[in-house]
């Protein structure tokens, strides 16, 4: 979104998919050039600006990690106990078939799901998946700035994992 009066752009997308054309396929950081030359070419050829990654601060975060399992009956059992997880005092919970979201009025929270069956995905694509568990947080912005203690800008988020796993843990 771009708003020209208050020189306000707004970009969403997944770095995954931009890397591999899925986000089922997990974000390579030594490809991270493959997603900042992506936004740059997007930007020069539908607005005309010449702005990079360093030039965006971060407004949200969705950070998910992939746990992948042998045979069906573990993730199962992963799934059941990931179930157990209480939400927030902020949160409410919603399950659904293949997992749950625990989030607050504003969307952020956790997301606990099976990959391999997500409807999201084309047939094809969660066939070939083994059992896989994703657990994803949405981070906003208030929370990124407890979690990095600093403004982070969208190409350091893009190239250096240790950001990607301090707000993990931090998370956790």
């Amino acid at each position: 979104s771009y708003y020209p009066i208050s020189r306000y752009l707004s970009i969403q997308f997944s770095a995954s998919r931009v890397q591999h054309g899925s986000n089922a396929i997990a974000y390579d950081y030594s490809k991270s050039y493959l997603v900042e030359e992506a936004i740059a070419n997007i930007l020069a050829d539908e607005l005309h600006i010449g702005y990079t990654t360093a030039d965006f601060q971060l407004s949200r975060l969705d950070l998910n990690k992939d746990v992948i399992y042998e045979d069906d009956k573990t993730a199962e059992l992963v799934e059941d106990f990931a179930r157990k997880i209480l939400p927030a005092r902020c949160e409410k919970r919603k399950d659904y078939d293949t997992g749950y979201t625990s989030q607050s009025k504003r969307g952020k929270g956790l997301r606990v799901y099976r990959k391999d069956k997500d409807d999201n995905l084309a047939k094809k694509q969660r066939d070939e998946l083994p059992p896989t568990i994703r657990f994803e947080f949405e981070i906003n912005k208030s929370k990124l700035k407890r979690v990095f203690r600093c403004k982070l800008n969208l190409h350091q988020i893009l190239t250096v994992p240790y950001f990607a796993t301090l707000a993990w843990n931090c998370m956790l």
